[in-house]
């Protein structure tokens, strides 16, 4: 069984900016995502050279960004999970936050769209609370598809019960206090905490739920396959934003990505 690294997270002031990285990449296998990750790495790079600083960046995918529908096992997940963690060795400056329906067979079948975090010291995960049409809409067509919503549902009701805390929050270099949240779980319950950003991965995400969230937070950042990127904060008003248009290279050939930024 891996061994998940514990990432670190303190109760220190948001001071310093972050920068988020949305691009907008359709539907991948976790080999293909790699030359968007270089891609996005080497922007950042020339982003913080234009800034005459670094920034903390963090690559954010939308919910679709794999291809995987509970095909793929989650071992196979953490075992390319642990090459990125070595591929980010030397850049302490980026995160990767994405997510993927993956499914584990032993002992017996379970599924989980599950958010993973990427740093240079480690990894985690957490699954997606709330079951969607999505989500749904596939595992019916699996065997045991009652049993595995049952299990999902369930899973859902232990967090509410004992009071457990479903999202995985991390810090960045500067120490910027990031959450990381999948679609529908946006409207699930949060504390105020003003210093915390919260960036989320989603298809056709309604917008009623992100100024709410945004109140209680010093941001929220969404990657939506459908709507494109919300980004709402206190300081504007939590009014939608949708960043900058910026190119990468992946494959030699020019990919488009919204570049937001956190003061």
């Amino acid at each position: 069984m891996w061994k998940f690294t514990k990432l670190p997270v303190s109760n220190a002031p948001t001071l310093s900016p972050v920068r988020v990285l949305c691009p907008q990449i359709e539907s991948k296998s976790l080999e293909q995502l790699i030359p968007h990750i270089e891609g996005l790495m080497n922007l950042a790079g020339e982003l913080d050279t234009k800034a005459k600083k670094q920034i903390p960046t963090v690559i954010l995918t939308h919910e679709c960004a794999l291809e995987y529908k509970f095909t793929i096992e989650r071992s196979q997940v953490e075992e390319w999970t642990l090459s990125q963690v070595d591929r980010l060795k030397g850049r302490k400056n980026i995160s990767l936050f994405f997510n993927v329906l993956e499914k584990i067979k032993y002992p017996v079948l379970k599924v989980y769209n599950s958010g993973y975090i990427i740093q240079h010291d480690g990894h985690l995960h957490k699954p997606k609370l709330s079951l969607t049409n999505y989500e749904s809409l596939i595992i019916e067509q699996m065997e045991g598809a009652e049993d595995l919503k049952k299990d999902w549902k369930k899973r859902h009701e232990e967090v509410e019960l004992y009071k457990r805390h479903p999202y995985s929050r991390v810090n960045l270099q500067n120490g910027a206090q990031i959450e990381y949240r999948i679609c529908a779980d946006i409207h699930e319950s949060a504390n105020y905490d003003s210093n915390l950003v919260t960036l989320v991965s989603a298809q056709g995400l309604g917008i009623g739920f992100v100024p709410d969230l945004a109140k209680k937070r010093k941001a929220v950042v969404v990657n939506d396959k459908w709507w494109g990127i919300w980004s709402c904060s206190s300081k504007n008003g939590y009014t939608r934003e949708w960043g900058r248009l910026e190119t990468y290279k992946v494959n030699g050939k020019n990919a488009d990505v919204y570049v937001v930024e956190i003061a």
